[in-house]
């Protein structure tokens, strides 16, 4: 029992990495449809910018004020931790459920093979937006070219994430209802 439990946990370990490397390929892809509505001519900043004649001379902070900030930042770091290793379970569930209700609102056999490809489908919208947006417009921007590399690249490893999660599951002959 305690086996199966491992190999279930791998498995979706697996899912849960490419569920989060998905919707970060997502949210690149909407990132770069929201940069590309608005002009960017907005995005200059004002070369001119005036300085005060009266530079006050800098002291140090009391302790009042040091001993708040290690306790803010021990508290966002207890915080980071927390999130970092309780995100990737909350968003595979989340994303688990609503691929498996799609799939059944579509009529899809739940499957494993059928899983992994619509999964699949979902990492390569965003790739296939990239393509119509290349097509249609010319971005020029050096940001635009980093936000189409992360967004290819999220892409491709949530693909692999998924095609490694259906391997072991297949290895392993986990049953697909327990397959994230």
């Amino acid at each position: 029992m305690k086996k199966i439990f491992r190999a279930v946990t791998t498995v979706n370990v697996f899912g849960a990495i490419g569920y989060m490397l998905l919707v970060a390929s997502w949210a690149f892809f909407l990132a770069i449809i929201i940069a590309l509505l608005l002009d960017p001519s907005v995005r200059t900043l004002p070369t001119d910018i005036v300085q005060s004649q009266a530079t006050p001379t800098p002291r140090g902070p009391s302790l009042a004020v040091i001993v708040a900030s290690y306790a803010i930042t021990a508290l966002a770091v207890m915080v980071s931790l927390f999130v970092l290793v309780t995100l990737p379970y909350f968003v595979g569930k989340w994303c688990a459920r609503m691929i498996r209700r799609l799939m059944t609102m579509l009529k899809i056999a739940i499957t494993t093979g059928q899983l992994f490809l619509m999964k699949s489908m979902l990492a390569t919208l965003p790739l296939i937006g990239l393509m119509i947006i290349n097509f249609t417009l010319v971005p020029e921007s050096v940001t635009f070219a980093a936000m189409y590399v992360a967004t290819v690249g999220l892409s491709a490893l949530s693909i692999g994430s998924f095609l490694v999660q259906l391997l072991i599951a297949r290895r392993l002959k986990i049953p697909t209802d327990q397959v994230w």
